[in-house]
């Protein structure tokens, strides 16, 4: 990667202090998002003409990580190396990821009945082919995909036409409950292109339902590519039940279920993982190799992401997460309270949180969360290259709590852009008291463009002279 060079340097700056001007926005003892946002993610793009040089510069980490019985070192660069297609994806369009079903045998459907038959009988080679534009209005609580075994080189495609795509929606609003697609049992799946809306639970779920963390199996070697989880009750798309090597990319996921109580129900765009509030039962859910990219993630009531204690070996990166209520962690939560329980620290985390863009974050009125942009919880964490700005006054743009497992507590903060009217690198000892393995994380934090102090190598830019360079540079009404 080349070297970040002085003109890249002043440029990351002018977008750090651009970037901050969300920080003015007037703040309400009510829903404080600010839903007319003066600043659009194109205007962004446009005044941030220097992101790919902050993208590309080296990643140097000084720390390394333990990978588990391996007990082999594991630098961020091999964690990129990892997963192989990092590189080509980083390259796509946000939106790229479009399967063609040439060379499958297609079974074309265009009634809701016949979809339903269709996920039944599909056999591994074979793509489903939703006919383009069509509602799919569901008749009983949802769709399953259940003991499916597709191969690397026989995939299992669920698809639609990507420029006018079909629609799965939950139809009787007054239904006791409604989800999208349940995946259990199954390999080599894809589900891609499809809008799914207005359910009162999932848009796409893997893993058992009934919440017994390790009853069912989700799916492994699959892939959620370019699909739109619009008004859901509960997690957009939910990967569990011990599912490994999942990509999710370019996907967008918005809106709440509203009318009902699931509008203010915990409604995460992507949840990885279980969490488990007891944090006693020896069944963990141990989902790993999981890939999230590209995504746009917007208006809803929980964390964008998050990923749950006891899942590992995670990827975050170039995703967009912004207009949303945070009633509980922040936009991105990493492994939170991984470190209470033995069993639930006992992998070693390897997550890599990358070029991701927060902004217009808000916390719930009442709630004592804060309304944060990253919450790293426990892990070996990588934190990289992000731009957070404009989050909850009472929030920060990045948090590192107390709930660490002592075996994994390495966390790195390099080349980020955080900026907000709190710190700008909160360290949070006070939010559980541990009585059994947690502990605080060892931090290395260098190279960030920061809006108030922190311990490091780190560029500190005051909020006065952040107003004035936006006034000057680029004024935001």
């Amino acid at each position: 990667m080349k070297n970040i060079t002085k003109y890249s340097i002043f440029m990351a700056l002018i977008l750090a202090l651009t970037a901050c001007g969300g920080i003015s926005r007037s703040v309400t003892d009510t829903d404080t998002r600010n839903k007319s946002n003066p600043i659009t993610f194109n205007e962004v793009d446009n005044i941030i003409t220097s992101r790919e040089q902050i993208i590309n510069t080296p990643k140097n980490a000084s720390i390394s990580f333990t990978t588990g019985d391996k007990n082999k070192q594991m630098t961020v660069d091999k964690i990129d190396n990892n997963f192989a297609s990092n590189k080509k994806i980083k390259n796509m369009p946000p939106n790229a990821p479009k399967h063609s079903a040439t060379g499958h045998n297609v079974i074309f459907v265009s009634t809701y009945k016949e979809l339903r038959l269709a996920l039944g009988k599909v056999k591994a080679g074979q793509t489903i082919y939703l006919k383009e534009g069509t509602v799919f209005t569901l008749t009983d609580f949802g769709l399953y995909l259940k003991n499916k075994h597709g191969t690397k080189d026989k995939k299992i495609i669920i698809t639609t036409s990507p420029n006018n795509p079909a629609i799965l929606d939950g139809g009787d609003r007054n239904r006791k409950y409604s989800y999208g697609i349940i995946v259990e049992d199954c390999d080599y799946i894809e589900i891609s292109n499809i809008i799914i809306q207005e359910m009162k639970l999932w848009g796409i779920h893997a893993g058992s339902e009934t919440g017994t963390v390790n009853a069912v199996r989700g799916m492994s070697n699959s892939e959620i590519l370019n699909v739109h989880v619009q008004n859901t009750g509960s997690a957009g798309i939910r990967i569990g039940g011990n599912s490994s090597f999942v990509k999710i990319i370019g996907c967008k996921i918005n809106g709440r279920f509203a009318g009902s109580t699931e509008d203010k129900a915990y409604n995460e765009g992507i949840y990885i993982g279980y969490g488990d509030n007891s944090f006693t039962k020896p069944d963990v859910d141990y989902t790993h190799d999981i890939t999230i990219q590209h995504c746009d993630i917007s208006d809803r009531y929980a964390d964008g992401i998050d990923l749950k204690q006891g899942a590992y070996n995670l990827i975050v990166q170039y995703n967009k997460i912004h207009d949303t209520v945070v009633p509980s962690q922040g936009a991105i939560t990493v492994l939170l309270r991984g470190g209470i329980e033995e069993h639930l620290g006992e992998r070693d985390g390897n997550v890599l949180v990358d070029s991701n863009i927060i902004w217009n974050i808000r916390r719930d009125v009442g709630n004592t969360y804060d309304g944060s942009g990253i919450i790293v919880g426990s892990g070996n964490t990588v934190v990289t290259n992000n731009i957070v700005w404009d989050v909850d006054p009472i929030g920060s743009p990045i948090e590192t709590y107390n709930t660490f497992h002592p075996k994994h507590t390495k966390v790195l903060i390099e080349n980020n852009i955080f900026c907000g009217t709190n710190e700008a690198i909160e360290d949070v000892t006070d939010y559980f008291n541990p009585t059994k393995n947690a502990t605080l994380p060892v931090i290395t934090a260098k190279g960030n463009i920061l809006s108030s102090a922190y311990k490091g190598s780190n560029k500190v830019v005051s909020v006065e002279e952040i107003k004035a360079l936006i006034r000057e540079k680029a004024p935001i009404k």
